[in-house]
């Protein structure tokens, strides 16, 4: 294996952990979210949200990738959020912490 390559996989493996920690921090504002909602009794499904937010980020550049692709990614992270609100006691106290 190349230096160069070495390198590049190496950026991409801190690139990764970044993202964990972003969709950790997501997870955990998708769960205060649910506590709302549950609250003010709303389903934890709001596809006009999921939409806008599908939308948003359609509008953002985002090459080299597709659009398609895009809205792949976020349509799965807005599913596991979902999943995640459903499993979750609604707390939230301890959640951003």
């Amino acid at each position: 294996m190349t230096d160069a390559l070495q390198k590049l996989r190496a950026a991409i493996e801190t690139v990764d952990d970044e993202i964990i920690t972003l969709l950790v921090r997501r997870m955990r504002l998708a769960i205060c979210i649910a506590a709302v909602k549950a609250r003010i009794q709303a389903p934890i499904l709001d596809a006009s949200r999921e939409a806008a937010v599908l939308a948003r980020i359609s509008a953002r550049p985002h090459r080299p990738m597709r659009t398609e692709e895009l809205r792949s990614i976020f349509q799965q992270l807005m599913a596991v959020s979902r999943a995640v609100q459903a499993r979750t006691p609604h707390r939230t106290k301890e959640t951003l912490t």
